[in-house]
């Protein structure tokens, strides 16, 4: 079952989310704004959060040679004791590192590269407490070193099934063989199946699901036991058909259905979805049925020897049964392959390619024993038709075992376009930005003039099958439709000369599970000058005032415009809740021909602000835009 590995934070704690988009995640800011949300709006004392300001490098960013250090920057100083700060490669494999460094009360937290770093993907993996709260963020980002161009594999791995989970697998398909190749050769006969082989092989794969079921029932995967649970019912449903009918077919349905509903937990079912779930169904159920067949015929055979009578009738039956099920069989395990190895190189180069070599080469000797053995039938050569079916039953054994090695070894992971996971190259300075939500989605939409960047996320993230619409209006009243290219999940990029002016931008974008919705973008070119002097020096404004009241209005999408809350507290209060209260944002700029504007970008946390100022540099409104939340604010002033 493929899984997303946690990297760097404790068990119990943080998203199961791996950065496959080019953009940096902090699950804690979402919390955190609410959280300070909740703080303000019951006009207690407010507490201070560490939101990440900044990265360097930075996401998505490509360097001619490795950095001498990872540096991440927050908004105020996190606990030495708690910082974690991991170095991966795109595959998964950990880069020793020196200890981390923090400097007491620094905002900034860096560890050094190791000299001689490969050329290649990196992933960092972050958390970090605030010093003052113990309120926690974490996250991840990527950068590339070198030439990173053509695929590479993805960060996704999968887990191994434990031993008593592998005892499970094998008991239910030893019982669905015994069972399922019982009915087929009845079928063929045109017959009533035997007793006993069939409820033999009903209890087997009924012990098989059960035990599964109660493994995942007690850990934490709940529709991998929904899977299991569903798998003994349809197993029970077939067990109380024969027992009513005795009769083949409809005992056959329901077993089909139970090797579906087990086919459900299976890497191809968690790779390619339902398509790889029936491949495996068909897989699954010809490899049991031609397995328990064989195993019947030979029983009868030597049975027959033993007794000296003739050849069991149903030998040519089974030839005939035998060879379209070996047809499926290869059919399925093709097409299995295909969709499970990314790569031809992944055939020899990986281990699981290797054993599913191994397997082909041991299944053709077996297709060709099979083979001979029919023509033993033909030509009424009893002595090579045992042989020959002696040696089948054996090298059927040892496939059926090397493909329960398969079921529990990783695929080699799929490959990946470097720029899906690093994202468009980072845009050079001057930026002109604006964000907003469109339904429960952020858009953020960035420019340097020539190139448009859009980006789609929910409150957890980027979501993949992200689709957008966008349209833009240009400075001189002209309108267009513009179709960006995909750069990941939720990422499309767009080369784009801006006009001198304002243009439009209106994004529709839709994910699945959140609501869609439109927003309206207002980019203009050229951005404003830098202005990160004139911020801090609005926080120094602020923090120098005792009391001020805030009026405050937090929207989440659709239907979730909460009253407007009035509470008052102190500047400094104020301030430690905002994600530059250390004032160390490099991206501030004033609005053209507004000098009372300032907008700001944390992309650290992705969290887009709009500043409005009076006269003395105190702030009188403000936008603050973060993963799922538009805050708006107003402020009022005790008479100085």
């Amino acid at each position: 079952m493929v899984m997303v590995r946690r990297r760097g934070i404790p068990e119990g704690g943080g998203r199961n989310s791996r950065f496959l988009l080019g953009r940096t995640t902090c699950t804690g800011v979402v919390a955190a704004v609410v959280v300070a949300a909740g703080l303000l709006m019951a006009a207690s004392p407010a507490g201070a959060h560490a939101f990440l300001v900044s990265t360097s490098p930075s996401q998505g960013q490509r360097l001619g040679t490795a950095p001498d250090a990872v540096v991440l920057e927050f908004s105020e100083p996190p606990d030495p004791a708690t910082a974690v700060l991991r170095l991966e490669t795109a595959g998964g494999a950990e880069v020793d590192l020196p200890p981390l460094e923090v400097p007491p009360g620094g905002v900034a937290m860096q560890v050094p590269v190791p000299r001689g770093l490969e050329d290649g993907i990196y992933v960092v993996a972050w958390q970090a407490f605030s010093a003052i709260d113990d309120h926690g963020t974490f996250g991840e980002f990527s950068f590339a070193v070198g030439d990173i161009e053509g695929a590479i594999p993805t960060p996704v791995t999968s887990t191994s099934a434990g031993p008593w989970s592998t005892v499970a697998s094998w008991a239910f398909y030893l019982g669905l063989a015994l069972a399922a190749g019982t009915l087929a050769l009845a079928l063929v006969e045109r017959d009533r199946p035997p007793v006993l082989p069939v409820r033999l092989g009903l209890a087997v794969a009924l012990v098989g699901a059960g035990g599964e079921w109660v493994l995942r029932l007690r850990g934490t995967a709940s529709s991998a036991a929904l899977v299991a649970g569903l798998t003994v019912a349809l197993l029970a449903a077939a067990a109380w058909a024969y027992s009513v009918s005795r009769r083949a077919a409809p005992t056959l349905v329901m077993l089909v259905a139970g090797a579906g509903a087990w086919s459900a937990r299976s890497h191809a079912a968690s790779v390619e979805g339902l398509l790889g779930g029936m491949v495996d169904t068909v897989h699954l159920l010809a490899s049991a049925t031609w397995a328990g067949a064989l195993a019947v015929v030979v029983a009868k055979l030597w049975r027959a020897r033993r007794q000296g009578g003739p050849w069991p009738a149903v030998l040519r039956r089974y030839a005939r049964l035998a060879l379209a099920l070996v047809l499926v069989l290869a059919g399925a395990g093709t097409v299995s392959a295909l969709l499970l190895v990314p790569t031809w190189g992944d055939l020899w180069s990986t281990t699981y390619g290797q054993l599913l070599l191994a397997k082909v080469a041991v299944f053709s000797v077996a297709v060709v024993l099979a083979v001979a053995g029919r023509w033993g039938i033909g030509r009424q050569q009893l002595r090579l038709l045992r042989r020959t079916t002696t040696a089948e039953v054996a090298l059927l054994a040892v496939v059926l075992v090397m493909a329960g090695v398969l079921a529990n070894q990783p695929p080699p992971p799929p490959a990946i376009a470097a720029e899906a996971l690093l994202g468009p190259p980072p845009l050079e300075e001057p930026i002109t930005r604006d964000a907003g939500l469109a339904g429960q989605l952020n858009v953020e939409l960035s420019s340097d003039g020539s190139r448009l960047d859009v980006r789609v996320f929910s409150p957890s993230g980027p979501v993949p099958d992200t689709e957008v619409g966008v349209s833009l209006r240009q400075p001189d009243g002209t309108s267009a439709d513009v179709l960006p290219r995909p750069c990941g999940a939720g990422c499309f990029t767009q080369e784009l000369a801006l006009g001198e002016g304002t243009t439009t931008v209106a994004v529709e974008a839709s994910a699945p599970g959140w609501t869609a919705g439109r927003y309206e973008a207002a980019l203009v070119w050229p951005p404003g000058p830098p202005a990160a002097d004139r911020l801090r020096e609005v926080i120094a404004v602020t923090r120098g005032v005792p009391r001020l009241s805030v009026a405050e209005t937090v929207t989440s999408g659709p239907g979730s415009v909460a009253s407007e809350q009035i509470f008052e507290l102190s500047g400094d209060q104020f301030v430690d809740l905002e994600p530059y209260a250390a004032g160390n944002v490099s991206e501030v700029h004033s609005l053209p021909g507004r000098p009372e504007r300032l907008s700001l970008y944390v992309p650290g946390s992705q969290i887009y602000a709009v500043l409005t100022l009076d006269e003395g540099g105190r702030m009188v409104e403000s936008r603050l835009v973060s993963p799922g939340h538009e805050i708006r604010r107003r402020f009022r002033y005790p008479p100085s």
